[in-house]
């Protein structure tokens, strides 16, 4: 688990200094630069609050685990719509690019919280 949480903080971080270096060299507009920016936030609290809910409940029961993912799961997708909906709100961001970046981010993320779910799953049952 701990090599996917170090394999997808690099690929975070590698991916945000290319924004950052696009948005130095001018490529990138200020409004793009803040869509990019803001997408990659809200993916990274709905990952931050997976690891968080999975850490708690890798130890337990199938049952209890299942609440507890299922349940932080719908409680993720209600925060991450409300975030969107605050940010499209009050802030000044392109939504086109701002909607296609979340997607991009959120996909990306949601393959590294499968992959850490497999892998666990594969080593709690081989324990058995």
């Amino acid at each position: 688990m701990i090599k996917q949480i170090k394999l997808s903080a690099a690929i975070i971080i590698f991916i945000n200094a290319i924004i950052i270096l696009l948005s130095y060299l001018k490529i990138l507009s200020g409004s793009q630069f803040k869509s990019l920016i803001f997408a990659c936030i809200i993916s990274i609290i709905n990952y931050i609050i997976f690891l968080f809910l999975f850490h708690k409940s890798v130890k337990e029961e199938n049952k209890k685990f299942i609440k507890i993912n299922l349940g932080g799961m719908a409680f993720r997708i209600i925060l991450v719509l409300a975030l969107i909906f605050l940010t499209l709100k009050f802030l000044k961001v392109d939504k086109y690019e701002f909607i296609f970046a979340l997607l991009i981010w959120y996909i990306l993320l949601m393959i590294f919280e499968i992959n850490i779910i497999r892998l666990e799953k594969t080593v709690k049952n081989s324990l058995k």
